[in-house]
């Protein structure tokens, strides 16, 4: 898929127009698009329509979408390719959220977190019936100031495997119009029990070292933001991350009654900055080169420490949660150091152990393999 910008913008005749995200774009009207096909296509996109005008990006179409009879998944094509484009021109600027959300009365909006296919689209197609759609995809966050930026899109809904998504707008099913100005609120990950468990449903605070996993995954460009994990972790303290356990949608509304009627929220105190890397410098001020032979940590985009001396990290492909003697190797490395210091730091900190060489040699490698550090390959001592 892809995007081109048009020297001739398209007439609206040819082209529908759609902004959202501060980005217009203008989607091509193929010749097997029927009217009656249009204007539903049209209705699906109605609440982020748009007057073409000339800064407007050509949406790209496959070749296969310029023949008769028009697929039929040209809708839900274009529903994932917008989405994309958005994403792609917004990264690195504002805090982008894989998750549906329902805004309140008063503009503060409920992050619906998980995965593709765990029910965000079908919470969010209950609940907004009764708050305001915001979206059932994209949480889109300025990270300076909170404000979200919503981005009502046609819903999309799995039918059967291999098959294309089905896209309603959400005009037809009934969803509500958020208030012009929104915040983040609470971020809820969900967690839907399979039919076969038995297993009671919950609502659950979580620290931050608990939510960051699940949370972060779920995330975009989430590495290109400053000071991304101390963003996300405030948040996470001040507002809060909860995770919703339950087995059908038509019960969240009750589910998480505390955070829909607005229940003032304890701020917690869960996490300290230990190191945050500004973009072209590097990541530590000892990241000259060391002796040969030492073990450095590489760099990182940045790490927090949470009260059980435990760390997350995140660099800029994965985040990683360290405990133990993996968190206390990182923190010894901060300098550069020799195995065989290492191997005695260890030993004052957790006492000796009759396999300290292979256990250390064990975490030297798993830490090399996360991309945290660099150095010889095992301890040989």
């Amino acid at each position: 898929m892809g995007c081109e910008s048009a020297d001739n913008a398209p007439s609206p005749t040819d082209a529908i127009g759609v902004r959202a995200l501060g980005v217009e774009l203008a989607i091509p009207s193929p010749p097997g698009l029927s009217e009656r096909r249009r204007a539903a296509f049209e209705r699906q996109w109605a609440r982020c329509a748009s007057d073409l005008g000339s800064d407007s990006i050509r949406l790209a179409l496959p070749e296969r979408f310029h023949s008769t009879p028009l697929a039929a998944d040209f809708e839900n094509y274009v529903t994932g390719a917008v989405t994309t484009r958005l994403l792609q021109a917004n990264l690195g600027v504002l805090f982008l959220l894989h998750s549906s959300g329902i805004a309140l009365d008063d503009g503060t909006v409920l992050a619906l977190c998980a995965a593709s296919g765990m029910g965000k689209t079908t919470a969010v197609r209950e609940l907004g019936r009764h708050y305001g759609y915001v979206s059932d995809e994209t949480i889109a966050v300025d990270p300076r100031t909170g404000v979200v930026f919503p981005y009502p899109k046609p819903l999309q809904f799995v039918t059967k495997p291999g098959h294309p998504k089905r896209v309603e707008a959400p005009d037809d099913l009934g969803l509500l119009e958020p208030p012009a100005a929104l915040r983040l609120g609470p971020i809820v990950l969900l967690q839907r029990i399979p039919q076969d468990h038995d297993e009671r449903e919950s609502l659950e605070r979580l620290a931050v070292s608990d939510a960051l996993p699940s949370l972060v995954p779920q995330t975009s460009s989430l590495s290109l933001l400053p000071r991304p994990l101390s963003l996300l972790a405030t948040h996470l303290d001040t507002v809060g991350g909860y995770r919703a356990t339950y087995r059908d949608a038509s019960g969240l509304r009750d589910l998480l009654a505390p955070l829909l009627n607005g229940e003032p929220q304890t701020t917690l105190a869960t996490f300290t900055t230990l190191e945050s890397d500004a973009p072209g410098e590097p990541s530590h001020p000892c990241a000259e080169k060391q002796p040969a032979g030492s073990i450095e940590r590489t760099r990182v985009v940045e790490a927090i420490q949470f009260p059980d001396g435990s760390l997350g990290i995140l660099t800029s492909e994965r985040y990683v949660h360290l405990d133990g003697v993996g968190a206390a190797i990182w923190r010894e490395c901060e300098s550069g150091i020799s195995v065989e210091r290492l191997l005695a730091a260890l030993t004052r900190s957790f006492g000796p152990h009759p396999e300290a060489n292979s256990i250390l040699t064990r975490a030297l490698n798993h830490l090399r393999e996360l991309g945290l550090i660099r150095g010889p390959s095992g301890a040989r001592l």
